[in-house]
Formats: structure tokens, C-alpha cells, sequence
């Protein structure tokens, strides 16, 4: 014995998972730059199956007139366009 301890929670004090209470499991969506530093990132915006006119229209929408403008903006599936750095 080298003198470790481990210690195991009883059953009553352990969380329940989500497959202990037969919950669906939770889609996790990763964000996808499409924008840095004023820049648009076509193959990020296209491997996401989106367009240079759906970016412009959703810009547009959030009052953002000139790409230059945005120093970050990413895409997720579950949230849509978040800007950050007008």
C-alpha cells in the first residue's frame, strides 16, 4: 500500500445523469467564425452552407451597414449571428 486514498460518493449523494432520468440528450452546437478583425471568413461562411448575401442581410438586421465594422461575429445553428466589436 502506498498510503492513497480514494473515496467513492454513496449512491444517495451522486447526481443523477442525464441517462439516469431517461432525459433526451441535449444537441451541442459549436460557434463557427465568420468574421475577424473586419475580414469575412468565405470558408467558414460556406462550409456552414451559409452566403455573403445572408451575412450582409443579417448584418443589416442587427444595424450593422459595413463588414469593416465588426471585429468578431460567429454563427451557431441554435442562435444565429452574434456580433461582438461594432
Amino acid at each position: 500500500m502506498d498510503g492513497s486514498l480514494s473515496v467513492l460518493k454513496n449512491a444517495p449523494d451522486a447526481a443523477p445523469s442525464r441517462k439516469d432520468l431517461n432525459l433526451p440528450d441535449i444537441p451541442v452546437y459549436l460557434p463557427t467564425t465568420v468574421i475577424s478583425d473586419g475580414q469575412v471568413l468565405l470558408d467558414n461562411l460556406q462550409q456552414s452552407g451559409l452566403n455573403l448575401q445572408w451575412l450582409e442581410s443579417q448584418l443589416k438586421v442587427q444595424g450593422v451597414t459595413e463588414i469593416k465594422d465588426v471585429f468578431y461575429a460567429e454563427w451557431r445553428p441554435d442562435k444565429g449571428l452574434i456580433i461582438s466589436g461594432q
